[in-house]
């Protein structure tokens, strides 16, 4: 799908956040990176491409929230359009893209027996977050690293049945391709 010249993608992306963030999200036009050294398609911004994902993801948010400092907020889900050309694009579900991610962080591990150390003593989810912010870093033309998830099930859906659910995600490093953000209803 074409959008603009030199522009290929038009997916709308949903962010589920806390109702306590949505007015300073939506008066600053942006969002917040996320910056944890577990985030499983490195720092940036993420969203899903299906809006029950990420009202289930602000639903543990306000779970979190209530635990871990036993304040009360409920949750919100906001989209906006993601606009992004091919090149700017890792897709880590073609193959051919993992492949060559693999085949970058296996050459540069070699290369650099310090990243090795901190490599073989990172967890799985840890390993990503460095290969994603490391191949991006180093292609600079890379914005947008896309993945499917298999996970539990969304609210409001029964985690039943033989098949697995799924959930594709984005991260997006560049705010300039992050534009529309409107606050969906839930």
């Amino acid at each position: 799908m074409k959008c603009c010249a030199g522009c290929e993608w038009l997916p709308t992306g949903y962010h589920g956040t806390l109702k306590s963030n949505v007015e300073g999200i939506l008066k600053e036009g942006k969002f917040h990176h996320s910056r944890k050294s577990y985030e499983w398609l490195g720092f940036g911004v993420y969203f899903f491409k299906h809006e029950a994902f990420a009202a289930w993801w602000a639903d543990m948010q306000v779970n979190n929230k209530l635990k871990n400092t036993g304040e009360k907020d409920s949750s919100a889900v906001l989209c906006a359009d993601l606009f992004f050309s091919k090149n700017q694009l890792l897709d880590l579900d073609d193959p051919d893209q993992l492949d060559a991610l693999n085949e970058f962080i296996d050459d540069y591990i070699k290369k650099t027996p310090k990243y090795s150390k901190i490599w073989n003593t990172s967890k799985e989810k840890e390993r990503w977050c460095l290969a994603c912010n490391l191949y991006r870093r180093i292609n600079k033309d890379i914005k947008v690293i896309c993945l499917t998830f298999r996970t539990s099930a969304p609210r409001n859906r029964k985690n039943t049945g033989s098949f697995p659910k799924s959930q594709f995600q984005y991260c997006i490093s560049d705010d300039s391709i992050i534009n529309n953000i409107r606050q969906e209803v839930i």
